[in-house]
């Protein structure tokens, strides 16, 4: 029930006299008293006619409420510590406020040991949570008119929180055989563990200059990290935050590991790398180093004649759900406007290069951003992370359509873009959009399709649906990928997942 607030049936109820009824077998609809207002507008000139109609069928069929609205539709309280307060306005149509109505509060009989309700003097109803099991519990409270009116809010009961558990072993490392290292501890509880696994590179044993990489997300503890050659010179550091379902994160333990990281404990294929995004951290990381992801937010220079400034006050990127188009998939998505991510290979010289990800924007008319000011989104490829040299595909939104955009192959030259091919229009940039963007000698190329169907506007051949497109380039030896987005975030962000790049 996501607008539990906006639906009811009106048959057979006194409801129903608002938009229509019946007087002398005649059916009248009751514009007059939808459009009235408080200045008696009647533009249909019914107004004597409804008046006769009240004195022959003795019943009023003006000023009839419309609307019965519940506020907040929707929240969350914790059991022993809150209490919700709700409150029932009942409209004519138009927002007109009728005061003094009867409003009845109620919960289903099932739910009767979730939540108690206490109708207050003023006609508001107190939600007091009563939820004694040890999961959130969802409850739906009903208004309703004796005419037939009916609202409703869907609220979230918490347990009541409880202590952090404490730990009955310390954390403990294991590097194994197949390239991987975990964390083993375990804490004194009965419910199913949540806690907070972040993964740490530090310079010592004694977990000096921490940088986060990894972390827990979804209530699911990171207790498994894959070892690359990122990893490879450093100390680890496992941070556990033990949580439950019913308690926030409590204090945390640590331990690190006694020597660095070698290559021998290395086993993956450090040529291919399928980013591991629901655990990636997302946090501010300016560094630029070798083996690690440098994320920021960042104004390029031919955005600045709209005038905004990236901020860092927070992080640039999150993992989690979209919105809009992409509110049903999980994923990278930018938080702040100028979001940039750059990864830095380790290593000194890289040939052949492929990028491989679904394009999942909030846009779902193929406009893929919310304006046409230089709101665009590069994907970096044999890019030079620190000095900004190197190509990139630059996916932007033009005033040319309302539902394509363009895609444009770049070279970047000192954190300076110049096109590099002519643009090519397509209005596959909508969920899901698929594109592959590769290196091959001195060829860029780039393949773009969805594989989802939508509608197509016929007899516009300059607006295609698979992009097919190529630039001869110079080669170069950086290995660097990234994205740089500009546009505005929220309902303008872009989704990225399936996330995989390879090197040759």
């Amino acid at each position: 029930m996501r607008h539990p607030h906006t639906t009811v049936e009106m048959s057979g109820k006194r409801l129903l006299d608002a938009y229509r009824f019946t007087c002398n077998g005649e059916v009248i609809y009751n514009v007059y008293n939808l459009l009235k207002g408080d200045d008696d507008w009647d533009p249909m000139e019914q107004k004597e006619k409804v008046l006769a109609a009240e004195k022959i069928n003795h019943k009023s069929y003006t000023d009839l409420p419309t609307q019965l609205f519940v506020t907040p539709t929707r929240d969350s309280i914790e059991t022993g510590r809150e209490t919700l307060l709700l409150r029932a306005t009942v409209n004519r149509f138009g927002n007109f406020t009728l005061d003094n109505q009867q409003v009845i509060w109620s919960i289903d009989e099932k739910d009767s040991t979730l939540a108690k309700l206490e109708v207050l003097a003023d006609g508001s109803c107190k939600v007091i949570p009563t939820n004694t099991t040890d999961e959130i519990q969802t409850l739906i409270v009903k208004a309703f008119t004796s005419s037939g009116l009916e609202g409703a809010t869907l609220i979230y009961l918490l347990p009541e929180m409880l202590e952090a558990p404490p730990f009955s072993s310390l954390p403990t490392l294991d590097i194994h055989t197949d390239g991987t290292i975990s964390v083993d501890y375990a804490l004194d509880m009965h419910f199913t563990d949540q806690s907070l696994v972040s993964w740490y590179r530090c310079s010592d044993a004694a977990g000096s200059n921490p940088v986060e990489v990894a972390v827990s997300r979804m209530n699911e503890p990171h207790l498994n990290y894959i070892l690359s050659s990122g990893d490879v010179g450093w100390h680890l550091m496992a941070k556990v935050e033990p949580k439950h379902s019913r308690c926030l994160p409590g204090q945390p333990e640590w331990v690190v590991t006694r020597s660095p990281i070698q290559s021998s404990q290395v086993k993956g294929d450090s040529r291919t790398m399928r980013v591991n995004l629901k655990n990636i951290s997302t946090r501010y990381q300016p560094e630029v180093e070798q083996g690690f992801f440098t994320l920021d937010c960042f104004a390029p220079d031919d955005t600045k004649e709209f005038y905004w400034e990236a901020t860092n006050e927070r992080d640039p990127w999150y993992y989690g759900k979209g919105v809009d188009g992409a509110a049903a998939d999980t994923g990278l998505v930018q938080a702040n406007k100028g979001a940039r991510l750059r990864y830095t290979p380790v290593g000194d010289a890289f040939h052949d290069m492929k990028i491989s990800f679904t394009a999942v924007p909030a846009k779902t008319a193929g406009q893929g951003f919310s304006s046409a000011r230089q709101q665009y989104m590069d994907v970096f490829i044999k890019f030079d992370t620190k000095g900004l040299n190197g190509y990139a595909l630059r996916l932007i939104r033009t005033t040319k359509y309302s539902d394509a955009i363009d895609f444009v192959l770049m070279r970047y030259e000192g954190g300076i873009a110049t096109p590099i091919s002519s643009p090519v229009s397509a209005d596959c940039y909508r969920p899901d959009c698929h594109i592959v963007v590769r290196v091959t000698g001195n060829r860029l190329s780039v393949h773009a399709e969805n594989s989802r169907s939508y509608h197509i506007v016929p007899d516009r051949p300059e607006v295609v649906q698979t992009v097919l497109m190529k630039a001869v380039i110079t080669p170069n030896r950086w290995g660097g990928f990234g994205f740089q987005h500009t546009g505005t975030v929220g309902s303008g962000a872009t989704l990225i997942k399936d996330l995989q790049v390879e090197w040759r």
